[in-house]
């Protein structure tokens, strides 16, 4: 059951040609966070998703952090797609 949730969004201007973030938190006793970032450069596009869920007394994962790691993912995996 999600309750009080939180949604943060933007836009992804270093990687690709275009690309957003989206970032929701939602919980009482489990905080649940989902943070999404999609990347389209040319003909490829790239969706990263990470789920994350902790107690509400354990510390706080920034959204910075999180956005860190799913930069770090797209831009392996367009890469990878690039050198195929």
């Amino acid at each position: 059951m999600r309750t009080s949730g939180d949604i943060e969004m933007g836009l992804v201007t270093d990687i690709g040609t275009r690309g957003c973030w989206f970032s929701e938190t939602y919980g009482d006793l489990v905080a649940e966070m989902t943070y999404d970032m999609e990347v389209q450069d040319s003909n490829m596009m790239v969706r990263v998703r990470i789920n994350l869920t902790r107690e509400q007394e354990s510390p706080a994962v920034s959204r910075n952090d999180l956005d860190t790691v799913a930069r770090a993912q797209v831009r392996m995996t367009l890469d990878r797609l690039r050198q195929n």
